[in-house]
């Protein structure tokens, strides 16, 4: 289910990314081929960039709020060695 919410997220942004690229490429005086191919090459890449980047912010965001659960339940922390 969230995996659906970030990939609409990172469509989104590669969308409107991709028609501000076609207009800068536009606004320079590039073909419009050109400015069609990089548009898309730009739209591609930032939609890459855009799912890492939620997927990192929400496993960030996950194992802070399991971590902070766990201290308010009083469970303690497993991964730590125990000293002697």
């Amino acid at each position: 289910m969230r995996y659906n919410k970030m990939r609409r997220l990172a469509m989104t942004v590669a969308t409107m990314g991709f028609f501000v690229f076609a207009a800068v490429g536009a606004a320079h005086g590039l073909a419009p081929f050109v400015c069609a191919w990089r548009a898309l090459a730009g739209a591609a890449i930032l939609f890459i960039v855009v799912t890492v980047a939620a997927r990192i912010v929400a496993g960030v965001m996950a194992g802070a709020i399991t971590d902070q659960t766990s201290r308010a339940s009083g469970i303690k922390d497993t991964t730590r060695e125990r000293g002697t």
